[in-house]
Order: structure tokens, then sequence, then C-alpha cells
């Protein structure tokens, strides 16, 4: 595995439509943090140009924020994908575009790193749970916001709005831009990345609690979101069933648990 020396701090989300209008609340929280990014990218689709941004958004340029445009809709999973790419490097944090960042959250998650730089870091976690025949139990009944602070654990999937710290060169490249897996897991980033974290032997921890205690929503902006559509509607629970199906997700999660295949 590569070492990387002295790795930056990229800050990478997404945004569209409506959203756009409140986005400057969220980024003015990640441009408040204690602990400086080395640059905050917000990827966009390429179908929106610079010059039709809200002037809220244009003067943070001078701010240091960075807008990319990119060709390819992959919804959701804009916010990892071209900056793992762009910064192979770095440290990748990924954050919603609704939600207002307690200012410690990129503090908190790198000290959590510093401990564990072996680890996908998140301000919040979902412990995945599963019934006495080893099949992952439905999404609802998981144990959600999980406590269980720096206790690296495989059963724990982090959950964007809680913001997510990858660090460099830890997951399988190879299965984490594969377009036509991302395509069809297009609304469910979250049980994607878990998927890949699973194949790659990377746990996921939990830094302070304090992140997921101090953050806020952004008014007026959940009603869009994936959540009514993947939970609401049962939806993860499809893509469980997909993933299960072709990678054996579950029983690699307890293996890993039980010390087999660590």
């Amino acid at each position: 595995m590569k070492k990387a020396l002295n790795p930056r701090i990229i800050v990478s989300l997404t945004s569209y439509g409506d959203r756009l209008n409140t986005l400057s609340i969220c980024l003015k929280s990640l441009l408040n943090q204690t602990k400086k990014a080395d640059k905050i990218l917000v990827y966009l689709t390429d179908d929106i140009k610079e010059s039709h941004l809200p002037s809220s958004l244009l003067e943070l340029r001078d701010r240091g924020i960075e807008y990319r445009f990119v060709p390819l809709d992959l919804k959701p999973h804009k916010k990892y994908y071209y900056a793992m790419q762009e910064f192979p490097d770095d440290i990748i944090v990924t954050v919603d575009d609704d939600v207002i960042y307690y200012k410690e959250m990129l503090s908190e998650l790198y000290k959590t790193y510093l401990k564990f730089p072996k680890c996908i870091v998140t301000g919040r976690a979902h412990e995945i749970t599963f019934n006495d025949d080893g099949s992952i139990k439905a999404y609802d009944d998981w144990n959600w916001c999980s406590q269980k602070y720096e206790q690296p654990s495989m059963k724990l999937l982090a959950t964007g709005a809680g913001s997510v710290l990858y660090p460099p060169y830890l997951l399988d490249e190879k299965l984490l831009f594969n377009l036509d897996y991302i395509k069809h897991y297009i609304t469910v980033d979250d049980l994607w990345l878990k998927l890949v974290e699973v194949l790659s032997n990377v746990p996921t921890v939990v830094c302070s609690l304090k992140i997921e205690k101090m953050r806020e929503g952004i008014p007026d902006t959940q009603a869009q979101g994936l959540f009514n559509k993947n939970v609401g509607k049962n939806e993860n629970d499809l893509y469980l069933k997909d993933l299960d199906k072709e990678f054996s997700l579950a029983s690699k999660i307890l293996a890993y648990e039980n010390g087999t295949e660590k």
C-alpha cells in the first residue's frame, strides 16, 4: 500500500437545482472551520454555467471556494468520484450540501484520522444489524446514529450528512470508480461506498459525537433529498439485497468482525 506524505485536506461536495440557492450557507460553515481545508470543491454538472450561479455563490470564489463543472451526472456520487481521482494523494472529506457544519468538524475528523489512519472516519454512522441466520436486517431496524465513537467496526456505515473522511490509498480504485456499478447504485452512494470499503477490508470509525450533536440542517432543503426516496420507499433494502447477492456483503462483514478476514 502506498503512503502519502503530508496529505492535504480536500473537502468535496455536490449540489443541484434549488439547493444552489441555499448552498452558500453550507459553504460558509466549511470556510469557518477552526481547522482549514486546503481546498473546498463543489462539483456541478456542466449544464450549469458558472455565470448562472447565484451571486451568493459567486462571491465565495474570493474566499477560496472552487466550482468544478463535470460531464457526468453521477448524482450524489459526484462528491467523491471526481475529487478522489483528481487528488489521489490527499485526504478527501465529503459533506452534504444541506447541512450547516459544526466549526470543529474538520478538526475532530482529522484528530481521529491520526489515531486510526487505516479507517474511514465519520461524524455519523449507522450500525448494520443482523438476523440470527446472518442476513442483514431491514435498514429501518439498524442502530441509527451509533454512539460507539473511536471504536472501528466493519458494521458501521458512514452517512454523508455527518461528513466522511477518506484517507488516500485505502480503497480498491477499480471497484470504486466502476461506472457501471455506480450508475446501478446511483441513488445509494452510502451503500455503494460501504460495499467498496468491505471488499477493501477498511472499517469505519466514528469520531467525536459533537459533530452529530451540533449538526444543523438547512431549512427547506430536506424535502428534495434522497432520504425520503431511499428510506421512505425502502429502496435501501432493495439495493442491499442486490449487493448481498452479488458480493456476499453480509458474510464478509461478519467474517471481518469475527477476525477471519482482518
